[in-house]
């Protein structure tokens, strides 16, 4: 069976027609209790895009590979991943079941898997399925470091730089950043910078302003954190694409007025910490997750833009009729400014005379829309123009009722 799961493999990843009969035959070999063929299946259900993404036939087949009684003859590699990929899913579909997920988590790190060991150390930073223990998560990220992973000494400095453990830390802290910046891992280099200037890296708290009444136009400083800004972008980097706008046409269409690379979050894409910043902002918007969209990451080099236009969809297009088919009217936006910008990429509101300096960590949060779908003409914006350095930030719509993710 081996030779055969072997050939299957790359036959899935050659390309659609000889790759969707592997799948097909990857999945028979599945059936037949072949366990590394059960794991990849369960894998690509659970982190591939939708036809292939099925949440509960992953974790059906997760939950059998965990439990069935072959499990102790297994490689502590693959019982690491098996147990690794059952916490993901578990952490970022089921959130009556985060404690599960954690323990898991536990189990993968300590048969030595990197990613569950990064995983554990965010999820007790932020009490996600666990209390919150600082210094357990400190050392699941020294742990980490000794397999040389760049998001490890990320987080290691960041963490490590905070007031409170800084005095005693400072030249470890800085070490790991710089350590992290030596692999360009975003943001890492001028933390470390700044962590060399003052000590310690700076304490920011969560302030509110409200730029617009009608509508409701509102900042928050300090949503998310550092870790979260970079892992973010370097999550999506890999899968940036030329931005589209909504048209007639399937898929949408390019647009000379929108220069920005994008992606989206699609369910396979989303990891514990993509999902706990989703659950964040629904929780500022007061809506339920099933509402929302995709997450998304864009990116902006100097001269990019995105000119003036309003989220919500024009009803009496074929384009906008088709998205208000599927959860109604697009009636909030967040978007969150994922580094600090050299130069420009504000977020401005033509109509209102507002415009919102991008800085790291913050969000700015807008009605499009009110909740009987009436739009807000006035909620028109534009991505203005970045004249220097990058800028990255993540868009979180909101939808009248339950959307259904095809993408």
């Amino acid at each position: 069976m081996q030779q055969d799961f072997q050939k299957l493999r790359t036959a899935f990843a050659s390309g659609p027609e000889a790759g969707a009969q592997a799948w097909e035959q990857l999945k028979d070999l599945s059936g037949q209790g072949y366990r590394p063929a059960q794991l990849f299946v369960a894998m690509h259900k659970l982190k591939s895009p939708p036809p292939l993404f099925d949440l509960d036939g992953a974790v059906e087949l997760l939950r059998t590979l965990t439990n069935a009684e072959e499990a102790s003859a297994e490689s502590p590699q693959d019982r690491a991943a098996t147990l690794h990929w059952l916490a993901e899913a578990l952490l970022c579909h089921y959130p009556d079941q985060l404690a599960e997920g954690a323990e898991y988590l536990a189990e993968a790190t300590q048969l030595g898997n990197i990613e569950a060991q990064l995983s554990l150390a965010y999820c007790l930073r932020k009490g996600v399925g666990v209390a919150i223990d600082n210094d357990a998560s400190i050392q699941c990220l020294r742990e980490a470091t000794k397999q040389g992973h760049p998001r490890a000494f990320f987080e290691l400095g960041m963490m490590l730089a905070r007031p409170n453990y800084a005095a005693n830390h400072s030249r470890e802290a800085q070490a790991a950043l710089q350590r992290a910046a030596s692999f360009n891992y975003p943001a890492a280099g001028a933390m470390a910078a700044q962590l060399g200037q003052q000590g310690q890296l700076a304490r920011r708290e969560v302030e509110r302003k409200v730029f617009s009444t009608a509508p409701h136009i509102e900042g928050i400083t300090a949503l998310l954190d550092p870790m979260e800004c970079s892992h973010i972008a370097a999550l999506a980097m890999p899968h940036l694409k030329p931005s589209r706008v909504i048209s007639d046409q399937l898929g949408g269409a390019a647009n000379a007025g929108r220069s920005s690379e994008g992606m989206n979050f699609h369910h396979g894409l989303r990891d514990v910490v993509v999902t706990t910043v989703i659950r964040r902002l629904c929780d500022l918007a007061g809506c339920e997750f099933s509402h929302t969209e995709a997450l998304t990451a864009l990116m902006y080099i100097p001269g990019a833009q995105y000119r003036v236009h309003p989220d919500y969809f024009p009803p009496d297009s074929i384009g906008g009729q088709q998205q208000l088919d599927n959860g109604g009217q697009r009636i909030k936006t967040v978007v969150c400014y994922l580094n600090e910008v050299a130069g420009g990429g504000e977020t401005g509101f033509p109509d209102l005379g507002i415009k919102v300096k991008p800085v790291a960590g913050s969000v700015v949060y807008f009605e499009n829309a009110d909740s009987d779908g009436k739009p807000y003409s006035a909620s028109r914006h534009a991505g203005l123009p970045v004249t220097a350095g990058m800028k990255w930030i993540s868009t979180l719509w909101i939808r009248q009722s339950e959307h259904h993710q095809s993408t």
